[in-house]
């Protein structure tokens, strides 16, 4: 994906717009016809907790909010639903942040809970430190501040905690999660789909990812 097809600020706002006009819709529409849990062909269980209005191919999606797609609506720090080691990867995209930043760790902790052994933990979060440097440089504070504060849109869409990649990598191997890296959204396995973990903004004549994007395994 080239620099100029990863979402905008514009996009961001669009995007937002278009969940909160769509929430009591799908609502309902949950309600009507809940979704049937997808089956892929390979067999194994992707878990995409806070999945917001992303409806990701082949994943099971959890999020508190009852939209169509959602399968499994709760409260993404209590997985409670899922058995320790029954699922091969799960994927949480700006959300931890969502989280007091005491409870980090726990939250994590219960995402690796449910991995089996050999299981991926992928994980993007606002980078603190990239947003700071985009700031220092002559960022916009308006097109910055949603990304530390949150979008303010909604009762659950604030922030908590912020990140960078020294940081989030301890609280991941805390958590028990071993060799964690970063992951490109462009090339990384099952990830057909755009999402925060490509958002950008102009910074001067540059354009820079203002997604921390990490992943590890379950020993």
């Amino acid at each position: 994906m080239a620099d100029e097809a990863r979402p905008t600020f514009a996009d961001r706002v669009k995007f937002q717009l278009l969940r909160l006009g769509r929430r009591n819709v799908g609502a309902l529409k949950r309600t009507l016809r809940p979704p049937s849990w997808p089956a892929p062909s390979d067999g194994r269980l992707r878990l995409h907790v806070g999945c917001g209005m992303v409806d990701a191919p082949d994943f099971v999606n959890v999020d508190l909010f009852a939209a169509p797609h959602v399968h499994v609506q709760s409260s993404i720090d209590d997985l409670s639903i899922f058995p320790d080691g029954c699922a091969d990867l799960v994927y949480a995209c700006h959300c931890l942040e969502h989280f007091g930043f005491r409870h980090s760790s726990s939250v994590l902790q219960e995402w690796a809970r449910v991995l089996r052994p050999g299981g991926v933990l992928r994980i993007a979060v606002p980078d603190f430190a990239v947003i700071a440097r985009a700031y220092a440089a002559g960022g916009s504070l308006r097109e910055l501040q949603s990304l530390l504060l949150g979008g303010q849109d909604y009762r659950l869409n604030f922030h908590a905690a912020v990140f960078d990649e020294a940081t989030l990598t301890a609280l991941m191997n805390r958590a028990g999660i071993v060799d964690v890296h970063r992951w490109d959204p462009e090339r990384v396995d099952h990830h057909g789909f755009t999402d925060e973990s490509s958002i950008t903004c102009p910074v001067g004549a540059d354009t820079v990812l203002l997604s921390l994007n990490l992943e590890g395994r379950k020993p």
